[in-house]
Order: structure tokens, then sequence, then C-alpha cells
């Protein structure tokens, strides 16, 4: 099964549920109740989406799941410069990806 078959199957649309039932049909970064609503996985421990602990879900906009994911893309980024400065011995660059890590992400 593929994950957007996962996603559609009725045991995820029920935790779903449960975590939008639960965090009050808010997004808990910005509170906001109008805005599309998603379930967020800040970690993926399990196989299936539906055996995912709720603690390790939550309800975030779309807005606020986008600014989620567009930092994950700036980590990875991050870690692949630091990661190729290293190889390469430019310890400053190094220095200045983790500054920028330490102050900006």
């Amino acid at each position: 099964m593929s994950y957007a078959e996962k996603l559609r199957d009725p045991r995820w649309q029920r935790r779903r549920l449960e975590i939008f039932h639960r965090d009050g049909w808010t997004c808990v970064r910005c509170l906001d109740t109008g805005k599309t609503l998603v379930v967020h996985h800040r970690d993926y421990t399990t196989r299936d989406p539906w055996d995912e602990p709720p603690a390790n879900l939550e309800t975030l906009c779309d807005p606020c799941h986008a600014a989620e994911h567009a930092n994950d893309n700036n980590i990875f980024e991050i870690r692949r410069n630091v990661s190729r400065a290293h190889a390469n011995g430019e310890w400053d660059k190094v220095w200045e990806f983790a500054h920028y890590t330490a102050n900006e992400v």
C-alpha cells in the first residue's frame, strides 16, 4: 500500500479526526480556526500513520504546515553544506553554517 493510499485508509481518517478533536479544531502554532487544517507528524516512528502515537501528531493550518516543512528543507540544506565544507576542510564555513543555524533556523 502506498503512503497516499494509507492516508485514505479509514484507520488514518479516524486517527486524524481524533487529533483534530483533541486540538479543538485549531492550529496549535498560530491558534487559527478558519484555515484548512492538517495533521502533522512531528516524526515518523511507525510504518503506518494510524499507529503513530497521538503525542507525535499535531494539528496545523496549511501555512504553518508549509512553514514547518520549509524549515525541514533549510535544515537539510544546511546539513549538506556543513558536510561539504567539513569534507573540504573549510572550517570557517562550518562555523558560519553553525552560527546561522543557531540564530536563524
